[in-house]
């Protein structure tokens, strides 16, 4: 299923705040309304085992969001495809009929018992829209130089590294006195062993991205974009959006280009990587490689990638075109916070 992140606090069902939306208390009330899940196993969410394959923060949006659970089905709903059972179109179709607008469901297939649809993830693919002028540049050469920079930047990122520098919650605040400064530039330092460290944040922020790069430029609504794609197994929280920020700080000279190396290299702490806005991050694929059969445990019809793209392309693509503009808007505000 895919969604327009805007208007919902995130993806997963907050408890303790039932009056906050979701995109997940949106999505089994439809679920719910179109007899999928049945009404005695609306509640608690393992009676029908159900299980996000991610989370999204609040204003962050998908295509490729994906959910397991036990759903009720008749077999007039069923029809084969690939050697697997899955829901017909015109079941899936009913089922967007109980959704509003800006939620999506593509397609629904059977899986194994012991299928978990977080657990079994191998990986997970993202996708960055962002204006081909947050980058600077006065001329259409200079520009194309600073999309390249942009370029670097971002894939230094990849490969397996401490992303503790570059993920939310993951650096605490150091006093005056544990300032450094390093090989004569003014990035503060920062001890991240000892006192500094009780829940051993460095240790645990090992991640592997696969892949950090600019995939290409392209048009939305008659402006120029730079589509950034970013595929790893997993991630720290927010560091997407810190590999985002930290290459728009170096692309505007703001940032030394070793602060990165450096950030990633070490179990200090650089502070180094600015937050970028939520708005233009896009959740875009989920992957389940089954390394015993050498596999993808579910995969997608043609019709359903279709519709995905066409999704992303028609609702997703220009609504972050909309956050985006105006002097007032969040990318603006951080860039000039830069």
């Amino acid at each position: 299923f895919g969604f327009v992140g805007s208007g919902f606090h995130g993806l997963q069902s907050q408890p303790k705040r039932t009056d906050l939306p979701t995109v997940a208390r949106t999505l089994r009330q439809a679920l719910l309304e179109s007899g999928a899940i049945a009404a005695s196993n609306m509640e608690p969410l393992s009676r029908t085992k159900w299980c996000l394959a991610s989370r999204t923060d609040k204003g962050v949006h998908a295509i490729g969001a994906a959910a397991s659970f036990r759903m009720e089905t008749l077999p007039e709903q069923l029809e084969e495809q690939d050697g697997r059972l899955a829901l017909r179109a015109a079941e899936v179709a009913r089922i967007n009929g109980f959704l509003p607008p800006e939620v999506r469901v593509f397609g629904a297939a059977r899986v194994r018992g012991g299928f978990d649809a977080r657990l079994c993830a191998s990986s997970r693919e993202y996708e960055y829209l962002l204006p081909l002028s947050a980058l600077g540049g006065a001329s259409e050469a200079e520009a194309r130089a600073r999309v390249l920079e942009f370029d670097r930047v971002l894939s230094s990122f990849q490969g397996s590294h401490r992303f503790h520098n570059f993920g939310s919650g993951l650096r605490t605040a150091v006093s005056d006195m544990e300032l450094y400064e390093a090989g004569g530039e003014s990035w503060p330092l920062g001890l991240a062993s000892g006192d500094g460290d009780k829940k051993g944040s460095v240790a645990k922020a090992f991640r592997a991205v696969l892949k950090s790069r600019v995939e290409r430029t392209l048009t939305v609504c008659g402006e120029p974009y730079v589509l950034v794609r970013i595929s790893g197994l997993s991630f720290v929280l927010h560091q997407i959006r810190h590999m985002i920020g930290t290459a728009l700080a170096v692309t505007h000279g703001v940032l030394p280009p070793d602060a990165v190396e450096l950030a990633l290299a070490t179990s200090l702490h650089v502070c180094a990587s600015p937050l970028a806005p939520g708005c233009g991050l896009l959740l875009n694929r989920i992957f389940w490689y089954e390394i015993g059969t050498a596999t993808e445990e579910t995969a997608y019809a043609p019709w359903q990638l279709a519709d995905m793209e066409a999704f992303k392309r028609e609702a997703i693509y220009p609504h972050i075109h909309g956050l985006y503009q105006g002097e007032g808007s969040e990318l603006a505000r951080f860039l000039q916070m830069i």
